[in-house]
């Protein structure tokens, strides 16, 4: 309903209420004619009540009997109205039927009131009530629901020297990509009445395309006025208004800044590569291995000597003297090399250099670390990342902590986001983990010192120690089949653990473009990360390689 048609009613005009004619209080005013009004409706009321609605000034609300499917008002595009006008506002719901409307005011509603709030529509599905407009140039919503699912909404606008329109021109020199522009209009406001970027949208509002002219109609004349325009949830501003003229259109500009980056709502699967042919790593790497087989072998002369203790090692006190004894007296380290053949000296530490060399490409690629990057609480600038795989191995099996511990998390004004901290691993479980994958898909054992004893043949290396008979009383060819498994088992974890309880550590930083939501939370990132690890080798080693990120999705 427009200005100038205002005043119509269909059901007879209800007076504008003029302070010269009633006074000067305007809440006195629109007391006298919200009580004149409801005299009028009492003395008309018919039996059937329901014919006309019947109305409440109570704050309750339910939902519709008959189950609403949709509600709309019957007023077409935004009410121009001067100050203190009452004007009467119907809505239609469907399907048709009795229903309960609650009317309320939102937005800058001021002194303006409504006749009813709780209201029944009639038989065919329509609700009345007045509204009695502010005193003052305002915008704002009138607001009809049926229960809590179905609802509609009208804008108000009040002044009392007519309406205009803005025409809004973005001033952006941000990156992100925008899909939309959402002008509005708070008349009687300046920007700095308004906080947030975004600021709020005001009831006067519009949406767009970008590269759509943005214009705003029924804006308040006689006033100034706060316009503000937004991208999604992600950038915004706003411009002070001096004012418009009736029917004029004014062209406004409003520059526009990114939110910055809303990092306290951080959740992405983070990844971080190692590069090829990375010489320091692949130094690092040598070394954890070198350091592994030299563990292998302990103080022995050879990979028969240290089987050979290990399987004493690994029976009671006793029956290690006795193997002792057979040992010597038998020339078992001659007998078990000829059992072994060509290589037999470094047969185990052979071994573990053909998974060393077969396994190398699983700690090098785009996926290598790879866990969960979490901020920490609201705190800003703080985060975790739960590593869940290295290297395709869990975490504590490859050396490395589950849980990496506070990192620090931070972003450019350019969307990167910046991630650094440090951790500790051990080397050689990794070098040596990660061997034992391979040895595992090679050879389809449970594990790698399986895999060691199908290549010594324990079952055939225990009989051939036992002869005829055994090895030493009370055990036999079993028996020695037996020591030889578990020797190896020692052994490989003796390997394992070369690092011992000296972890390396590992210093890093990242860099990455970040893609956002439209509230500017980070929905993914790419780039690089450099780093340092000290306490492999005598000097600190400088690693690079990838850094990506996606949102986290929730478990199927």
């Amino acid at each position: 309903m427009k200005y100038s048609t205002q005043y119509a009613h269909p059901q007879g005009a209800l007076p504008r209420l003029a302070p010269d004619r009633w006074g000067s209080s305007p809440l006195k005013a629109l007391a006298l004619v919200a009580l004149s009004a409801a005299v009028a409706a009492g003395c008309g009321a018919s039996e059937d009540s329901s014919a006309n609605g019947s109305a409440t000034g109570g704050s309750g609300g339910s939902a519709g009997q008959t189950g609403a499917a949709s509600i709309e008002f019957s007023n077409e595009g935004t009410l121009e109205v001067a100050p203190l006008v009452a004007i009467e506002l119907a809505v239609q719901v469907r399907p048709e039927g009795q229903h309960s409307v609650r009317f309320s005011l939102t937005g800058d509603s001021l002194d303006a009131s409504l006749a009813a709030t709780e209201v029944t529509t009639d038989s065919s599905g329509v609700a009345t009530t007045t509204l009695f407009a502010p005193s003052h140039v305002t915008s704002f919503n009138v607001r009809a629901a049926v229960g809590t699912e179905v609802s509609a909404s009208k804008t108000v606008s009040v002044s009392e020297q007519g309406f205009g329109t803005l025409r809004v021109t973005p001033e952006y020199s941000g990156g992100r990509e925008v899909t939309s522009w959402t002008a509005s209009v708070h008349p009687g406001r300046r920007c700095s009445d308004l906080s947030g970027n975004p600021p709020p949208d005001g009831a006067l509002w519009t949406t767009v395309s970008p590269g759509q002219t943005i214009e705003i109609d029924s804006v308040p004349a006689g006033t100034y006025s706060a316009v503000t325009l937004r991208a999604s949830q992600f950038a915004g501003g706003c411009s002070d208004l001096a004012g418009v003229m009736a029917g004029e259109t004014k062209s406004v500009a409003v520059q526009v800044i990114n939110r910055p980056l809303q990092l306290s709502e951080t959740e992405l699967d983070m990844t971080l590569g190692l590069d090829d042919l990375n010489y320091d790593w692949e130094l690092g790497l040598d070394t954890a291995r070198a350091s592994a087989k030299a563990a292998l072998l302990g103080e022995s002369e050879s990979d028969i000597d240290a089987l050979l203790d290990a399987m004493a090692q690994s029976l009671p006190s006793g029956d290690a003297a006795l193997f002792q004894s057979s040992r010597d007296s038998g020339a078992w380290d001659a007998q078990v090399a000829a059992w072994i053949g060509s290589g037999a000296e470094k047969v185990l530490r052979s071994t573990l250099d053909q998974w060393f060399e077969a396994s190398a490409s699983r700690l090098s690629g785009d996926q290598v670390l790879i866990g969960k990057l979490q901020a920490v609480g609201s705190s800003p600038g703080w985060g975790t990342w739960h590593l869940e795989e290295v290297a395709g191995l869990a975490p504590a099996k490859a050396g490395f902590p589950a849980d990496i511990g506070k990192l620090s998390l931070s972003a450019d004004p350019d969307d990167s986001l910046l991630l650094g901290g440090s951790f500790y691993f051990f080397p050689s479980r990794l070098v040596v983990s990660a061997a034992e994958q391979q040895a595992i898909s090679a050879s389809g054992t449970a594990t790698a010192p399986e895999a060691l004893a199908e290549v010594i043949d324990c079952d055939g290396l225990g009989a051939s120690l036992a002869g005829q008979g055994v090895l030493f009383e009370g055990c036999d060819g079993v028996c020695g089949a037996l020591a030889c498994r578990e020797g190896l088992s020692h052994l490989f974890k003796r390997a394992r653990d070369a690092s011992g309880d000296t972890p390396a550590t590992l210093t890093f930083s990242a860099a990455a473009a970040t893609e956002i939501d439209s509230e500017a939370r980070p929905t993914g990132v790419q780039g690089t990360w450099v780093g340092e690890i000290e306490g492999s080798t005598q000097a600190p080693l400088s690693i690079s390689g990838s850094a990506k990120g996606a949102q986290s999705l929730p478990p199927q």
